[in-house]
């Protein structure tokens, strides 16, 4: 009979491992998502926003920032549009200029004001090969 027990332990190992390994990629994808998801506004493009600003649209698609480099006015808007279908970030390199946090894939947006005058690399914090660069002036 212990044989028997073993074996039913044996069998079931693999099917516990398969669960805990699924609610662990639900909550790592769940972690990655934004509540953000606003598929308009797709390319480059400056309309003016409730503050009054302008607003330009920057565009993440094929895991690239678009465009890029971006020279903007101080006091504009910065739409950011994820075409991609996985999470990605607009981050400055000091992390403290602009940051968008996560931004979900398949159309969803951010948005950012440009108030600090210069020009800021950035790039992704979940895939720091994507990068650009935004230069703010007068």
């Amino acid at each position: 009979m212990a044989t028997r027990s073993s074996r039913v332990q044996h069998r079931s190992v693999p099917s516990l491992m398969l669960a805990i390994v699924a609610a662990g990629l639900a909550l790592v994808l769940a972690g990655c998502s934004s509540t953000a998801t606003n598929p308009q506004g797709q390319g480059s493009q400056t309309n003016t926003s409730n503050s009054g600003g302008p607003t330009v649209t920057l565009t993440i698609h094929n895991f690239a920032f678009a465009p890029t480099p971006l020279t903007v006015k101080k006091g504009t808007t910065i739409k950011v549009v994820n075409q991609d279908e996985v999470a990605h970030t607009v981050t400055s390199l000091d992390r403290h200029t602009f940051d968008t946090g996560d931004i979900s894939g398949g159309g969803g947006t951010a948005s950012f004001t440009a108030n600090t005058i210069g020009t800021f690399a950035y790039h992704c914090l979940i895939h720091p090969f994507m990068h650009g660069v935004l230069t703010v002036t007068a």
